[in-house]
């Protein structure tokens, strides 16, 4: 789908601000939210890119997405502005996860992923309850 007039207005009515997370062995985890001006948004969402890059990888569909949420997009550790980590490996990614979700104390919300950033999500998703946005 092309990117058109409409859906980049759309997009420009969604409040974008940089985010930062402190969470523990003094990992930081950046990133941007965006919302619209919903008071109480229907769902939130975490996405997560894929390899080898970061959470500009969803400015192009932000535009797209349903405008009753509020969207969380991340860097994983060692990609865009957020701290390195000295080995990785999925289940680094997935506690890094975890800790950002805890940090929002969101207890409801659906996990979006892209190539990479997918696998971790169903991995970490195993054992935990998460919602999904209807089809």
């Amino acid at each position: 789908m092309a990117v058109t007039a409409t859906t980049v207005a759309r997009a420009a009515r969604a409040e974008v601000r940089r985010v930062s997370f402190a969470l523990p062995n003094n990992l930081t985890v950046t990133g941007k939210e965006a919302s619209w001006a919903t008071p109480n948004p229907k769902h939130r969402v975490l996405c997560v890119h894929g390899w080898m890059d970061n959470c500009g990888t969803w400015d192009r569909l932000l535009p797209l997405l349903p405008t009753d949420s509020h969207y969380v997009m991340i860097d994983l550790p060692g990609h865009g502005k957020s701290s390195m980590l000295p080995a990785y490996s999925f289940v680094d990614y997935c506690r890094c996860i975890h800790d950002v979700l805890r940090t929002l104390g969101w207890d409801k919300y659906t996990l979006m992923g892209h190539s990479m950033g997918a696998g971790i999500m169903y991995v970490g998703s195993v054992g935990h309850e998460y919602h999904r946005l209807p089809p």
